[in-house]
């Protein structure tokens, strides 16, 4: 059966809807729509269909197989990551407790975003990949830690008050001892292009993925602490969270599984974990 993948913009959408759709109503309307950013990972509007692209459609044939129609996914493109937890003024209010305006526009959000405590309080998390903060280098550094950074003098490049920039402030770094970049898409940049050795922080997902294509090598993980990527679904719709985590739970022990994450990170789904951890 050939799928059929439809993209929509946030801005231009003609069809709203106020609450979460039952997972019979999806089927129905035979169609799955998914939120997404455009960014690697997740999706891209030219080039080949990134790794969550692939796996919203087969959530979205999932879906159909259970309520037994055809559903295929629509992507809704997100702006940005505020534009995930915004309310109806398009304010993020962490702490509070409301329905996320772009919930009227799609069913669930199938893109990489952390689970933390305050997201929480807006949606339902689908967890579905462990992660930590990782070093990525421009030399073949073996497993980096915050104190050989500190003893080799090598240079720690980081976009200040992001959250990467938090963590290696805890391990001792002064803002002084630091390079700064202004935006996130350069950081790798900046430690390719560095005089001398340099290395970066980054969630070991996205470190893994860019050491693949990038003059840049994967250096370990820098934390302690495990978190967790997520797909996220309004909170109401306790049906299509229990329907993401069977996905998930199944699809993790598929062949296709084990494939997409070798081409997408460049090493076994379980040499990952030992890594990172379980969730």
């Amino acid at each position: 059966m050939k799928r059929f993948l439809g993209v929509f913009l946030f801005s231009t959408i003609a069809a709203n809807f106020a609450e979460a759709r039952s997972v019979a109503e999806i089927a129905k309307s035979k169609e799955l729509r998914v939120g997404m950013r455009d960014r690697d990972l997740v999706y891209h509007s030219t080039g080949a269909k990134q790794l969550h692209t692939l796996i919203a459609e087969r959530f979205a044939d999932y879906v159909g197989k259970k309520a037994s129609n055809v559903v295929v996914s629509k992507i809704v493109v997100s702006k940005d990551m505020a534009n995930y937890w915004a309310n109806d003024k398009g304010e993020v209010k962490q702490g509070e407790e409301y329905t996320p305006k772009f919930f009227s526009q799609v069913d669930i959000y199938t893109d990489v975003l952390t689970v933390n405590a305050w997201r929480q309080k807006l949606a339902t998390s689908i967890p579905f990949l462990p992660i930590k903060e990782s070093f990525l280098c421009n030399f073949k550094a073996g497993k980096m830690t915050f104190a050989r950074i500190k003893a080799e003098k090598v240079k720690l490049i980081t976009v200040k008050a992001s959250s990467f920039h938090t963590i290696i402030s805890k391990a001792g770094f002064a803002d002084g001892d630091l390079i700064f970049v202004d935006d996130t898409g350069n950081v790798i940049p900046k430690v390719e292009t560095a005089t001398g050795n340099a290395c970066t922080l980054l969630d070991s997902d996205f470190a893994l993925f860019k050491s693949k294509s990038s003059k840049v090598t994967f250096a370990g993980a820098a934390g302690e602490t495990t978190q967790a990527l997520a797909w996220w679904v309004p909170k109401e719709n306790k049906e299509l969270a229990t329907l993401a985590q069977s996905f998930w739970k199944e699809f993790q022990k598929s062949p296709e599984w084990t494939k997409l994450f070798k081409e997408s990170y460049g090493m076994e789904f379980s040499d990952y974990l030992n890594i990172v951890g379980s969730l």
